[in-house]
């Protein structure tokens, strides 16, 4: 099966204000293929933010507390609750990405200018969005918010890279195949008009077929096949960076990269953020951020035959999940992508199927290639060439463990060479068909830290994704009294019976401290707590409960002690959505296994580690201390409420006489003691744990117990803090 257009042309899913067409033209743009908003001005509304075709959002809402240019954006109820979630997970992810432009969830409106995001129901038509911001433009959506502007959504266009594609038009992008130099590498384009080249911002990137703003289906003059990739690359994230963070750049810099080992569909070398290695989809082209050669990546869960249990697909950026056996081999259903299902087939080999069990394809491989697992022939290398119509591009998901770079990772070979790890460091060699001078060793230091692939086009019955939340359970132990007649005597979690030490059975008897939505679980020796998952997974989405995120730079000592500590963590009154100071409020703090470890956040959640919150009276509720194990987006934390809105709330101060308290910030006085029995990371220590919590808070109201385990599940912080100390 093909997949059809869903750009409705070259350019129609870009919205044009009038008053942009003439530079647009100049952009090879044909007015007659153009996608205008009749409705908009004929003249350029003033230079606010304005870089000839397009206003940029620096120049609206603010910054952030930490100095971030502010893109809020709102969700309307015509997209469906279960795309929520991808929604904000991609926008965090752009975030991380841009540096210095954060994405701000904004329900209530509290900024004058913001995109407003429609769906599938909403009465309109296709995926699209404006170029820069165009404060109170709607291309006829109905509900758009007074002054904000919309962007549209639908759910097949969610699953197949369109959000990144839509949000990259509303900061300001064109498409990737418009350039001026496009004749350099593809053939010629049947809409393409003259262009001007002055006219276009050169960043010094060259042409790159993977880019998440590039369409499919044009011939590279190569004669190579490609596929865009769903999430923004790393070097559509570096022109983003020029566009909008040059005067930042020493205060808001990008995350690390490292350079791909080997070209990509042009043979051009890319960077690739550390932050994406072993995260199961190939941002290099040849598949080393994932096969060991640029990062150590944790081994993969496997099946009952060996066989890889997720599978990764580059084409439509699917993930396909093992379900049981189909003509004796895995069978795989697939989400988030155009097939519903990957299955041995004896004649067609493996079979990427519209529909399950249907016998319409996109692509399949070589029925010679009879093995064990999706692998043994090839097929989750970058070079395998026998798959039929598309290129699945798969890949096999790695562990959940920490990504550890190689030497490779920064390697200083000059591009006429490519990197090897060895033993001792690094060799650079030269590359085949190259004459290269000496070959070199470099030196052996890596650097840090590790989100996904390729989009297309919808099929005419686009799938449905439903979202999940892949949870794993927090692990403690009771205290059972020690008892006469073992020998030696029983440990934590049994009890003596008749000279045998058997296991305490603590959900049975009550003893367990798992919250009401959670499930208790015995084990051998000890009890779990799993989050409820028909909580989690239906009336959590249902509720919608939305914190807002106040960063990881908020928290500091006031006393340090051996055993025991407090910090004050501040809850900032600007871009929050409550006043702390005015008005009473939900709030959360958080730690992440990726600088504290796991002992201090299950022994925070088990009460070896008590946490009180103190202030100048008592005006706080401890309301759940909750673990999340989610591999390496395992937190922990708790969730508190003000209950009363008072003057002599830290930090306050006499004036005059009279209690005066700054109205700039709550400062939460958090006391945690047993400190002393934690085990923090060697390489990081408990100052770079404690003192980047995070916090978050939201209106006060009468939430359900488990809106904590909601808000907990639902947030991810993609990288490490760095040090606070530094």
């Amino acid at each position: 099966m093909e997949i059809p257009d869903w750009h409705n042309g070259e350019y129609g899913d870009m919205v044009v204000q009038q008053w942009q067409v003439e530079d647009f033209e100049k952009r090879g743009y044909l007015k007659d293929k153009m996608n205008i908003d009749k409705s908009t001005p004929t003249t350029a509304p003033g230079g606010r933010g304005l870089v000839t075709w397009a206003r940029l959002w620096s120049a609206y809402n603010g910054e952030t507390a930490d100095g971030k240019y502010i893109v809020p954006y709102a969700i309307q109820d015509t997209v469906p609750a279960e795309h929520w979630q991808k929604i904000h997970d991609e926008l965090d992810d752009f975030t991380l990405a841009m540096g210095c432009l954060e994405f701000v969830y904004d329900p209530n409106f509290s900024n004058a200018v913001g995109v407003h995001i429609t769906g599938e129901t909403s009465g309109g038509s296709g995926c699209w969005s404006y170029v820069g911001v165009c404060s109170g433009c709607t291309n006829g959506e109905p509900n758009i918010q007074s002054g904000w502007q919309a962007l549209r959504l639908p759910n097949w266009c969610i699953d197949v890279g369109g959000i990144h594609h839509e949000f990259l038009h509303a900061v300001g992008y064109m498409h990737e195949q418009d350039r001026p130099d496009y004749l350099d590498w593809i053939e010629d384009r049947s809409d393409a008009g003259a262009i001007d080249p002055s006219a276009w911002i050169d960043t010094g990137h060259a042409f790159e077929p993977a880019s998440n703003v590039m369409y499919s289906g044009f011939t590279l003059k190569n004669g190579r096949s490609y596929s865009p990739h769903p999430l923004l690359t790393t070097t559509d994230a570096e022109q983003g960076y020029a566009l909008y963070c040059d005067a930042k750049r020493d205060s808001h810099p990008m995350e690390p990269t490292s350079m791909c080992l080997h070209g990509d569909h042009v043979d051009v070398l890319r960077p690739v953020f550390q932050h994406k290695f072993c995260d199961g989809f190939k941002d290099c082209l040849n598949g080393e951020d994932e096969d060991g050669r640029l990062a150590t990546c944790a081994s993969g869960e496997t099946t009952d035959r060996g066989c890889c249990t997720v599978v990764n697909m580059g084409f439509g950026g699917a993930t396909c999940t093992a379900d049981g056996l189909v003509n004796g081999k895995d069978r795989y259903l697939c989400e988030n992508g155009w097939g519903a299902e990957l299955r041995w087939t004896s004649n067609y080999g493996w079979f990427h199927s519209v529909d399950v069990g249907g016998g319409s394809y996109y692509s399949h491989g070589n029925p010679a290639h009879d093995g064990t697992c999706l692998g043994d022939f090839g097929e989750f290398s970058s070079d395998y060439t026998d798959w039929v119509n598309y290129d699945l591009e798969v890949t096999c998901q790695p562990g959940t463990g920490p990504a550890v770079p190689t030497p490779c990772a920064n390697h200083d070979c000059d591009d006429e060479y490519y990197c090897s790890n060895t033993a001792s460091g690094f060799e650079c060699i030269c590359r085949e068909g190259l004459t290269c001078g000496t070959t070199t060793e470099g030196p052996t230091e890596p650097p840090t830290e590790p989100p996904t692939e390729p989009p297309t086009e919808p099929p005419t019955e686009p799938p449905t994704s439903p979202e999940t939340t892949a949870t794993t359970p927090i692990v403690t132990t009771t205290s059972a009294p020690l008892t006469c007649g073992c020998d030696p005597l029983c440990t934590d979690g049994y009890t003596c019976d008749n000279g045998m030490c058997v296991d305490v059975n603590e959900c049975i008897e009550g003893s367990h401290n798992c919250h009401s939505f959670e499930n208790c679980f015995n084990t051998d020796g000890n009890f779990r707590c799993d989050p409820n998952e028909d909580l989690l997974n239906v009336d959590c989405p249902a509720a919608d409960f939305r914190a807002q995120w106040k960063g990881r730079k908020t928290t500091k000592y006031v006393y340090k002690g051996e055993d025991s500590v407090i910090l004050s963590s501040k809850f900032r009154v600007k871009n929050s959505p409550v006043n702390p100071r005015t008005d009473k409020y939900q709030g959360f703090i958080t730690w992440t296994k990726d600088v504290c470890g796991a002992d201090f956040l299950k022994k925070l959640r088990s009460g070896e580690v008590g946490v009180s919150l103190v202030d100048t009276e008592d005006i706080y509720d401890l309301n759940f201390v909750y673990y999340k194990n989610d591999g390496k987006y395992t937190m922990g934390g708790f969730s508190f409420e003000l209950t009363q809105v008072i003057d002599k709330d830290l930090p306050w101060t006499f004036k005059s006489g009279v209690a005066t308290k700054n109205m700039g910030s709550d400062d939460v006085q958090i006391v945690l003691t047993g400190i002393d029995k934690v085990q923090f990371l060697d390489a990081k220590g408990m100052d770079w744990c404690l003192l980047t919590a995070a916090n978050a808070l939201m209106p006060a109201g009468e939430y359900p117990d488990f809106m904590t385990m909601c808000i907990i599940e639902g947030k991810k912080f993609w990288q490490a803090p760095p040090n606070p100390n530094a």
